[in-house]
């Protein structure tokens, strides 16, 4: 039969047992499932993440600034042509052709061979257009580095491509001259037989054979291609009558309406680029930002929460002065949970769940509290990054005394070997004769001390049981937006796996626009069925804790 926990609460802490099982997936229908994207949710991440939008934005407008200045932009100039068309043509078909004849290689070949040009067809083709205004009339606009080159350029293009569209005109009639050749020589083969007959070719009146029929019908191709060159060539001088209208003049553009366009084009661009990739980076990210979300993870309530830090000017206003959270009611709310047990000396761990070096700050000014009040303090930094061992000027394995100042006493600093080693504290040393130099050092000061503090964070392949040696309670901080749920939940199973009493769970940075009270379900059902019998029960347990904190001397502290 498998083994089921669940979290009680017993005054300020948390206990676990085995009555009912209620577990991490067992919620009700109250709690949002997992994966659920609302507008509140995009908003919020907008609203959380405001810095890094807004950042982008500002990029963005000012890259939109400068880039007329990095990348000026090109002079530009047009030129207009008047086109003519054989009759009968669709106009508008006509023109479409045109403009699309402008822009081919072959008139680009033939600017570039005019100019002089390094560019290839297809290079030039970049720097210029054709428009149809009107039936008739065709616009040429091209971009250069200066003023000069696009006229120029647009010059050349408008007076080749008449030249390249007369050209086309002549080379339509080439076919027509060449079946009227051919046809002028089926003429003559005709009145050649004809006079080999006997017959002359040029008597109309002769009877009709089958050789001067053949004649007739030879004579009246040739007329017929004669009259359709013709119509060619009345058509060909009409085309060619196009003329370039207005000779190519630099296009002005106003700098204050192109620096406008950049500043504002930059601005939206990144003001999209920006909100997008929050909004994206919200729905792909597993991160917790709720207390809500925190405390199901972990399985136990948020006891305490404090916000994201302000960032602050020095009066100097050279420099920006590093934003640091107020710490002081997280100092002052762990102080009252460290209290004694069984009488053994009073001792908290305090479990950073994913920020070391803010959990270290706060486990440092809980020392220098009970220090300015007189009490003897030990401090155990169990972590791999040894920070806060380094607040005190630490940076070796062992155990040191920091100097104290005139009102408060040395406060004790250890610091184990190896963070992934031997982790065990002296109550698992019952033999005091195998001890070595270090290890009696350590249970020298640990027994004059009168606050033991232990600074430590888990992993699955270590667990918590080492804990459980230094101090039987324990202090989680976690911070919002840092961990998911799954190390979390890991967490809290190991704390409860070690058989460790959870005093109180800490939420630091939390986001302001998270309006969730951090309560378990399960506790709050629990409440509901046991307040009225569980009154006198928490009024006698917050005595005993008074009285405990006053005996240490954390009662008048004030971080």
């Amino acid at each position: 039969m498998s083994e089921h926990w669940r979290a009680e609460q017993s005054g300020p802490e948390v206990v676990w047992s085995d009555d009912e099982p209620y577990g991490i997936d067992e919620r009700t229908d109250s709690y949002p499932p997992d994966g659920l994207v609302t507008l509140r949710f995009l908003k919020d991440a907008v609203r959380r993440h405001a810095w890094l939008w807004i950042t982008i934005a500002v990029l963005g407008l000012a890259g939109g600034t400068a880039i007329p200045f990095v990348m000026p932009p090109a002079a530009e100039s047009s030129a207009k042509l008047l086109l003519t068309h054989r009759e009968g043509d669709n106009l508008d078909t006509a023109m479409s052709t045109d403009a699309s004849l402008v822009t081919t290689r072959a008139v680009a070949q033939l600017a570039i061979q005019k100019l002089n040009l390094t560019d290839t067809p297809d290079e030039l083709l970049k720097r210029y257009s054709a428009t149809a205004l009107t039936d008739r009339i065709l616009q040429i606009d091209t971009k250069a580095k200066t003023s000069a080159e696009a006229t120029a350029l647009a010059d050349t293009i408008a007076t080749v491509y008449l030249v390249f569209r007369n050209q086309q005109i002549v080379e339509q009639a080439a076919p027509l001259r060449a079946d009227l050749a051919a046809a002028a020589a089926a003429v003559k083969r005709a009145e050649a037989a004809v006079r080999a007959a006997g017959g002359d070719p040029s008597d109309t009146s002769a009877p009709t054979t089958t050789l001067t029929a053949r004649l007739g019908q030879a004579r009246d191709t040739q007329r017929y291609i004669e009259q359709q060159l013709l119509d060619q060539q009345v058509s060909g001088a009409r085309m060619t009558s196009s003329r370039v209208l207005d000779q190519a003049t630099p296009v002005l553009v106003s700098r204050r309406h192109t620096q406008i366009v950049a500043t504002g084009s930059g601005l939206v661009v990144g003001l999209f680029l920006g909100i997008g990739f929050v909004v994206v980076r919200a729905m792909i990210s597993d991160r917790l930002w709720r207390r809500q979300d925190v405390a199901h993870a972990l399985g136990m309530p948020i006891r305490l929460s404090i916000g994201r830090p302000r960032l602050r000017r020095r009066r100097t206003l050279r420099r920006l002065r590093a934003p640091e959270p107020d710490l002081g009611p997280v100092v002052r709310h762990l102080g009252w949970n460290v209290t004694a047990e069984d009488g053994l000396t009073p001792a908290l761990a305090v479990v950073s769940i994913d920020t070391t070096k803010d959990c270290a700050r706060i486990v440092a000014l809980l020392a220098q509290s009970f220090a300015e009040h007189g009490q003897r303090v030990l401090v155990a930094d169990l972590t791999d990054t040894g920070d806060l061992a380094a607040m005190f000027g630490i940076r070796k394995p062992g155990t040191f005394d920091t100097e104290g100042t005139a009102t408060d006493l040395p406060i004790n600093v250890h610091r184990p070997a190896s963070g992934t080693g031997a982790l065990e504290g002296l109550r698992l040393h019952e033999d005091e004769d195998g001890d070595t130099d270090d290890e009696k050092a350590l249970r020298a000061v640990w027994a004059a001390a009168d606050v033991v503090l232990v600074h430590a964070t888990l992993s699955p392949a270590l667990g918590a049981e080492y804990l459980g040696a230094w101090a039987p309670r324990a202090a989680l901080v976690a911070t919002a937006g840092r961990s998911n749920a799954t190390t979390l939940h890991a967490t809290g199973e190991m704390i409860r796996l070690a058989g460790l009493r959870v005093v109180t769970t800490v939420l630091l940075r939390a986001d302001r626009t998270d309006d969730s009270l951090g309560q378990w379900e399960a506790e709050t059902e629990q409440a509901e069925q046991t307040e009225q019998a569980e009154e006198p029960e928490r009024v006698g347990t917050a005595g005993q804790n008074g009285q405990a904190a006053a005996g240490s001397g954390f009662g008048a502290v004030a971080p």
